[in-house]
């Protein structure tokens, strides 16, 4: 996929920062399916990392393009928030399977994926973890309402949600990480947005910053393990989660 770097998903998290609650709306949803979902994650220092430092080639300020990278453990957040979102609500979320197997959002997906394409920018220190054959929110938040109605229609439910969390690792020390005593522990930032199948219009729209982790995971010069990293930025994503989940 060849990518063109935009700063529209700026102005779009920004336009979606105002909390917005129909609750005659929500009340009329029975059935929703998760459409779109990323998670923005800030990587445990790299090899590669310390030797652009040491060259003075990176930034901790630097942005590049917000790549798509489809990850196993994308899955377990998709189905954490489904099951909350179920759990809170009495909704029904229905399967991921589901959705893939959409024609009409398999044909989107591939338009979307595939060629030149849009994205947004990031900062260089973080990944776009997606789910692989799952929109992420730059994405769907640049469908048009009549495709989202089509996607709603095909895909027989009341309502569609998109997520996308913003997960930062919260180093405890530096100075403690050069001794490899230093602790990681992530908090999650997330959006939540739930559109109607009618007109896709939003019914609602809540932000969360949940609360870091009280367990934390050891760096040494902030290098960490990946896997560990990973099952804490799902954590950390929960935690957002249930924040929101009780507007709803």
């Amino acid at each position: 996929m060849k990518n063109l770097i935009s700063l529209s998903i700026v102005l779009l998290f920004m336009s979606c920062s105002s909390k917005i609650v129909k609750k005659d709306r929500l009340e009329q949803v029975k059935t929703v399916a998760i459409i779109g979902l990323d998670l923005e994650q800030q990587r445990p220092i790299s090899g590669a990392d310390l030797v652009s430092a040491a060259l003075k080639q990176g930034s901790s300020n630097k942005v590049v393009a917000g790549v798509r990278e489809d990850s196993i453990h994308m899955t377990s957040v998709y189905n954490d928030i489904a099951e909350k979102i179920s759990r809170k609500t009495g909704w029904k979320v229905i399967p991921l399977d589901n959705v893939e197997a959409s024609k009409i959002y398999a044909q989107t997906f591939k338009e979307k994926t595939e060629g030149l394409q849009s994205r947004p920018f990031i900062n260089e220190r973080f990944t776009l973890f997606t789910v692989p054959a799952l929109l992420d929110t730059f994405a769907v938040q640049n469908l048009k309402a009549d495709t989202l109605k089509a996607l709603a229609q095909d895909l027989r439910v009341d309502a569609v949600i998109v997520a996308k969390s913003i997960v930062r690792l919260n180093n405890s020390s530096m100075w403690a990480s050069i001794v490899g005593q230093g602790q990681f522990h992530p908090s999650s930032s997330i959006t939540l947005s739930v559109l109607d199948s009618q007109n896709a219009e939003k019914i609602f729209v809540e932000s969360a910053d949940g609360p870091e982790l009280k367990s934390g995971e050891k760096n040494f010069v902030g290098m960490a393990s990946d896997t560990r990293v990973n099952e804490m930025a799902q954590e950390a994503t929960g935690l957002a989660t249930d924040l929101i989940v009780q507007d709803l």
